[in-house]
Order: structure tokens, then sequence, then C-alpha cells
């Protein structure tokens, strides 16, 4: 079993991942919704870096410098960011999001288990869990948007085609 630092470094790093993937992210928004996504990610990525903030600052205050570790969280967030790539934006934050998350879960079972535990770690871990579910919630809604965009899209495709045939059948010439 990883100690309770090692874990706490985990932790940081799928963070610093999500923060690292929604800001990359704000970078690269285009098509359509270009301005939207670009917006969202931003508002993302600046939740990500207070809760970066929130949780190392309790970590160090409860358990010390080594929960830090920054050799430790290259590794981490290296194996992360090449597990969390890809063409669609949204959805590759949608999946670290819900990695993180799961992991926030198993994290906080593990420090409960433990017996280390406090009222306001507790505060700072469920708080981070909120913000992560607001940010999994806004991703979802703009993939819904992604997905009803590319049906308008492919019904309009499919009607241009389709006026396209008319005009050929009708106008010999138009072949």
């Amino acid at each position: 079993m990883r100690t309770l630092q090692e874990l706490c470094c985990v932790y940081i790093s799928l963070l610093r991942s999500v923060y690292l993937v929604e800001q990359n992210n704000h970078f690269l928004s285009s098509g359509s919704n270009s301005y939207e996504k670009h917006l969202m990610f931003e508002r993302l990525y600046k939740s990500a870096a207070d809760d970066i903030d929130l949780a190392a600052e309790r970590f160090v205050g409860l358990f010390g410098e080594e929960c830090l570790d920054i050799k430790q969280q290259a590794e981490i967030i290296k194996l992360s960011l090449n597990q969390f790539s890809g063409q669609d934006l949204v959805q590759v934050a949608i999946d670290i999001e819900t990695k993180f998350l799961s992991i926030g879960e198993v994290f906080y079972e593990k420090v409960e288990k433990l017996g280390k535990m406090t009222l306001g770690l507790s505060d700072a871990l469920t708080s981070i869990a909120s913000n992560r579910e607001t940010s999994l919630y806004l991703l979802q809604q703009a993939n819904k948007t992604n997905k009803d965009d590319y049906m308008k899209n492919a019904v309009q495709r499919r009607i241009s085609t389709l006026k396209q045939a008319q005009q050929a059948i009708f106008e010999p010439e138009a072949l």
C-alpha cells in the first residue's frame, strides 16, 4: 500500500493533469461554438487551479512537504496526459474529470481508513469534488451541444445533396 504522502501526490498530480488538459483545450478551441468552448475551458482550468491550491496547502499543512514531490508528480502527470489526449477536446476533458472524481472518492476513503481525516480536510476534498462535478456537468452539456450541432450539420448536408440531385434530374445540363 502507498504511504499517505504518496496518495496525496497522486491526488494532486491528477488534479494538475485536469488543469493542464483543460488549459490546453482552452488554447485549442476551434470550430463551431469555439468562443463558448474557449470561455468554458478557461472557467474549468481556473477552477482546477483553485482546487490544486486548496488541496496542496491542506496536504502540506497536515502531512508535510513530501506530499508534493515534484519528480513523482511529473511522472504521474506524464502518464495521465498520455492516457487523456485526443481530438475531441470536450470528451477528453469529460474522461479526465470522471477519472479524477473516481480517484478522489478512493483517496477520501483511504485517508479516512488511515484515521487521518480532519473536518477541514473533509471539507476541502468535498468542495473540490463539488467543483469537479460542476465542471463535468458543463462538459456534458457542451458535449451534447456538439452532438446536436453535428446532427444539424449532417441534416444540412443531406438536404444540400438532395437539392443537387434534384437539380441534376430536372436539369440535364447540370450533370
